[in-house]
This record gives structure tokens, C-alpha cells and sequence, in this order.
């Protein structure tokens, strides 16, 4: 339960978080922005699912649980090293 509490806010922040970069990368244009942050976004839940599918055919839901929580960690992990180094 603490894991997915954890998880629910983290997640809750990725939007605003991802929204606020791409605006800042192209601060002369922010429509362009929004959109390319809007296609991203779907994208990344698109692939996810065709990902995560393709994984339970092949396996187990368990598996595919496993592989997010794995991914998760490899992305915490990153954030943090390229965190520290700057």
C-alpha cells in the first residue's frame, strides 16, 4: 500500500513536471510545445500498453508488474545520477 501511495504522488507530479520542461525548451512557441508534450504523453501510455500486452501473452501479469517496478527503479536511479551530477 505504501508503495502505491508513493507511486500515485510521484506519478500525480510527471505531467506538470514534463509540461513545464518542454515549455521551457521552447519558450517562443508554448502552443507548439503543448502539443508535442500532449503527443508525447499519449505515445509513452501507448506503447506502455502494447508493451505491457505483449509481455502478459508471453508470460504472466506478474511479469509485467515485475518489468515496471524494474523500470521504475532504472528511472530513479538515472534521475539521480544525472541529479548528482550536475
Amino acid at each position: 500500500m505504501v508503495l502505491l501511495v508513493v507511486w500515485g504522488l510521484a506519478y500525480g507530479g510527471v505531467p506538470v513536471c514534463s509540461q513545464a520542461s518542454f515549455i521551457t525548451a521552447a519558450p517562443h512557441a508554448p502552443e507548439a510545445a503543448t502539443v508535442v508534450f500532449t503527443s508525447s504523453f499519449q505515445a509513452t501510455f501507448a506503447l506502455g500498453a502494447f508493451l505491457g500486452g505483449r509481455v502478459v501473452d508471453a508470460f504472466s501479469v506478474s511479469t509485467v508488474m515485475i518489468c515496471g517496478g524494474l523500470t521504475a527503479l532504472l528511472m530513479a536511479v538515472s534521475l539521480w545520477v544525472l541529479g548528482t551530477s550536475r
